[in-house]
């Protein structure tokens, strides 16, 4: 990861460019999981995504305002995948709750036929 450390020097505009470039790569792979109901991958990613966004506000104001339609574009789609992850885990959970009915119920209809 590119990034800025209490040592470095001021960040320069390739720095910012890189951190760009990075938030675009795990917006896109973190979408990429939601897609494939890898929720707990795209959820790490969230995380990393949301410590980036951090380090990217802390970049010195005229590089920032350089990119500043950018980063509020990107902090728009990171809220918005983090509700999509928010639904798809609670879509997940209600599959989850309805076949364990449809197991209780199955189970309990085996243990009826057998008496």
């Amino acid at each position: 990861m590119t990034g800025l450390d209490a040592q470095s020097a001021p960040p320069r505009e390739t720095d910012a460019e890189a951190m760009l470039k990075e938030l675009r790569d795990l917006l896109g792979r973190q979408v990429e999981r939601i897609r494939t109901d890898d929720l707990d991958g795209a959820t790490a990613l969230g995380d990393r995504i949301g410590v980036l966004l951090t380090r990217i506000g802390a970049v010195i104001p005229p590089v920032l305002a350089q990119y500043a339609a950018h980063i509020h574009r990107i902090r728009a789609l990171h809220r918005t995948l983090g509700l999509m992850l928010a639904q798809r885990k609670c879509e997940h959970a209600d599959k989850q709750a309805e076949l364990a009915r449809g197991r209780n119920l199955a189970r309990a209809y085996g243990r009826h036929a057998r008496a």
